[in-house]
């Protein structure tokens, strides 16, 4: 096959992501060419595990080229589609691959004194192609969900990494900012999870949301209350919503949420906290309008008494 047409087909994978034929057809022709990349694709769609690593030890770093060290880089079968790092190397890594792979996600680590570095990120041209962005650091900047160039993203997580000693009672801005927002189109999953504390108004901020009416799966590290679940099953904002992951749940939200009528729509439910004990689980066996068929992650030890859901382990 012609380079021409191997170079068309990239661009056909490039525009069609999702779509595993037009991989197998690239692939099919790299092979024919004899680059290793091919077998790379190949075995990566039918899940040679072994090959996979043999391969990319020897050719690995000649994939990686234009990516700073400081970024790692995640394969989805056969191509980088995920990148995590810090913003300014992430900028250069992203234009790097913009040509040659569908980069759709990143995980963005900067530094808690580098609150606006995300910024040059979001208005490097090869963002365009990002779907998922995830942001590690000590604040969620409400200025990024304003960003016109946030519009196009499928899913956004801000998670806070504050020890409690350097935490203090100042307002986050983001709970302000949060129900003022104008809706993100295509927005399916959202997620502000916090450790090790909790951030006052942001369960109610969330419910007030009407950016969110979009939203399908919502992850909520400030949930832990009864009055937080019933904030969240009510919000005419969240109607959308059918996976729920509210690590930070107590014995008290369980069975809040369990008697809720609104959780009759959860079809997933994740409850990963230490703090769900064998109350809690009763409370989610005998519930009256959780599905059956309910996808329920929670820690193994409480599995005993729930089996009537399909069980996942953290």
């Amino acid at each position: 096959m012609s380079r021409v047409s191997v170079t068309a087909l990239l661009r056909e994978v490039l525009a069609r992501p999702d779509n595993d034929a037009v991989r197998t057809v690239y692939a099919d022709a790299l092979l024919e060419a004899g680059d290793p990349r091919g077998e790379y694709i190949a075995a990566a769609l039918a899940g040679r595990w072994e090959d996979l690593q043999r391969l990319e030890t020897a050719h690995g770093a000649s994939w990686r080229m234009g990516i700073p060290e400081a970024v790692y880089v995640d394969y989805r079968h056969g191509f980088i589609e995920g990148l995590e790092g810090p913003s300014a190397a992430l900028v250069i890594a992203i234009a790097a691959l913009a040509s040659r792979e569908p980069v759709a996600a990143l995980r963005v680590t900067d530094e808690p004194d580098e609150p606006d570095a995300w910024l040059a990120l979001l208005e490097t041209p090869a963002f365009a192609t990002i779907r998922e962005l995830r942001i590690i650091g000590a604040h969620a900047p409400p200025a990024l969900l304003r960003h016109p160039n946030a519009r196009a993203l499928d899913a956004i997580e801000f998670r806070w990494e504050i020890h409690p000693d350097a935490f203090d009672d100042t307002p986050d801005p983001l709970v302000a900012e949060l129900p003022t927002l104008s809706p993100l189109p295509n927005l399916r999953s959202f997620g502000v999870i916090t450790d090790h504390y909790f951030i006052p108004g942001l369960v109610a901020a969330i419910a007030a949301a009407p950016f969110l009416a979009t939203v399908e799966t919502l992850a909520l590290g400030a949930a832990h209350e009864p009055a937080d679940v019933r904030a969240l099953l009510e919000s005419p904002h969240l109607a959308r919503v059918r996976a729920l992951d509210l690590p930070c749940l107590h014995d008290e939200g369980v069975r809040a949420l369990a008697a809720h009528p609104g959780a009759a729509r959860l079809e997933r439910l994740r409850l990963t906290s230490n703090w769900v004990t064998d109350e809690g689980a009763r409370a989610l066996a005998t519930s009256p309008v959780l599905r059956d068929d309910l996808e329920l992650t929670i820690p193994k030890r409480r599995h005993r008494s729930i089996d009537r859901f399909r069980l996942t382990q953290p």
